[in-house]
């Protein structure tokens, strides 16, 4: 009994020890592109971030934010989630739209499904896409 436990420890670890050299083994990949050569972005993709997904014209020369502009985002974000959390309750009238933000623009359906984050990501770049 105790030759078999120790055995499939040694094969245990043996497997564990093994296993970085076969991942360092493996050939470099190249990132996919389409056929048209640029990078492929298929996937899933998260928007529950402030960070916009393409980077803004006022923003084309800047890869990054500073400290100070992410904070300034941030607060902007948990100010205007605050207004929203304390409008007046309108009263349904029939053929309008109550969901409205704090600047008249209308909303999503519901703000339980759109998460929409309160930060930046977390390098601080001024788009997902890179």
């Amino acid at each position: 009994m105790r030759t078999r436990v120790l055995a499939v420890a040694l094969g245990l670890i043996g497997c564990m020890a093994l296993a970085p050299a076969l991942a360092a083994a493996q050939p470099a990949e190249t990132a996919p592109r389409t056929p048209w050569g640029d990078p492929d972005l298929q996937g899933i993709w998260n928007n529950s971030t402030l960070t916009p997904f393409q980077r803004p014209v006022e923003q084309a020369d800047k890869e990054f934010l500073t400290e100070e502009e992410a904070a300034d985002i941030e607060q902007a974000e948990i100010a205007k989630n605050e207004a929203l959390l304390n409008r007046p309750a309108l009263r349904t009238v029939a053929g309008a739209s109550v969901d409205r933000g704090v600047d008249g623009a209308p909303g999503a359906y519901n703000n339980f499904w759109m998460e929409r984050g309160t930060t930046v990501l977390p390098n601080r770049r001024t788009s997902v896409i890179t």
